[in-house]
Formats: structure tokens, sequence, C-alpha cells
């Protein structure tokens, strides 16, 4: 039930934010469920993207680091690149400049909540440095 609260919650926050931005930028005209859903799935993309592209990146140097048994040279190092190649031409797309507003500050909106989130990483690995061990393993070995 807490979940559920939370999710809810966030949500709400979200929705309101994105009917703010629509009233303070001067599109309240435009305030759609259909824009609203255009709007966010296309920030939601971006931010998916970020998520696979890293964990792309991150692939090699984990089985490196943890598993160097296991290491494929295909597998591990050339099939992440090909990928983060792939990912990087709809990325490409969905920022690149001269986008219709609100969609020209999507990719500045990402970059924020990346940074965002690397900091609250770092600062709960400061007081838990065991955290980021535990959490990555968790992840791979699922």
């Amino acid at each position: 039930m807490n979940a559920i609260f939370v999710f809810v919650a966030i949500a709400g926050a979200i929705i309101i934010c994105w009917a703010l931005g629509h009233v303070i930028g001067g599109h309240s005209g435009s305030m759609d469920p259909l824009v609203f859903f255009a709007e966010s799935s296309t920030m939601g993309t971006i931010l998916i993207l970020v998520v696979y592209f890293l964990s792309n990146l991150a692939l090699p140097f984990y089985y490196r680091k943890y598993r160097p048994a296991e290491f494929s040279p295909l597998g591990h190092l050339i099939l992440p690149v090909l990928g983060m190649v792939a990912i990087a031409v709809p990325v490409y797309y969905l920022s690149k400049p001269g986008q219709a507003s609100p969609y020209d500050w999507f990719p500045y909106a990402a970059l924020v909540t990346v940074v965002v989130a690397v900091v609250y990483a770092a600062v709960l690995t400061r007081h838990d440095p065991t955290l980021g061990d535990r959490v990555g393993s968790i992840v791979a070995d699922e």
C-alpha cells in the first residue's frame, strides 16, 4: 500500500510540474492529455536510453573486474559498443538542437536528472561504502 501511495504522489507531482511548466511557459492552451503523453513519453524515452547506454558502457568493466574468467570480447565488449552506437542514434534525434518547445529543454532536464541521481548515489555510497557492490551484484546476478 505504501508503494501505491508513493507512486501516486510522484505521478501527481510530475503532472503538477508539467502543468505549471505549461502555464509558466505560456503554453496553457496545449494542456491536453495527448500532449502530456507525447511530451512525457519523449522525456521518459531519453532517460531510458541513457540508462541502456550506461548499462552497455558498464558491462565490460563489470565482467573484467568481477567475472574475468567469463569475459568474452564479443559478448562483453564488441556487442555492448555496438549497442551504445545504436542507442546514440535515437538519443541524438531526440536531443538535437532546434526542437520545438518544450522538447528543446528535455535533454537538459535529462542531464539534470542524471546528475542528481549520481550525486544521490555518491551520498548513499559515502554513508555505506559497500552499497554499490551489493546493488551491482544483485542486478548483475538477476
